[in-house]
């Protein structure tokens, strides 16, 4: 079985793939494609700067953040 998802921000088209390893079904695989064009939900702060990201992810400026990111 394969369940596929889409990245639910608006203008965001990254996809995402999950299924069943065929030869060990104990094992889930999971295909990103794209690169999201916002900020994480889950993003770090310290200091009103974000420390930590997770893979993948790409920072934008924002109007609630410094424009120097």
């Amino acid at each position: 079985m394969t369940n596929y998802y889409k990245c639910s921000r608006e203008g965001c088209n990254v996809k995402k793939r999950v299924e069943r390893d065929r030869e060990d079904p104990s094992y889930v695989i999971t295909t990103y494609v794209g690169v999201h064009n916002h900020e994480s939900p889950c993003v770090v702060y310290y200091n009103q700067q974000p420390v930590m990201t997770p893979d993948g992810w790409i920072l934008q400026a924002s109007s609630s953040q410094s424009s120097s990111l």
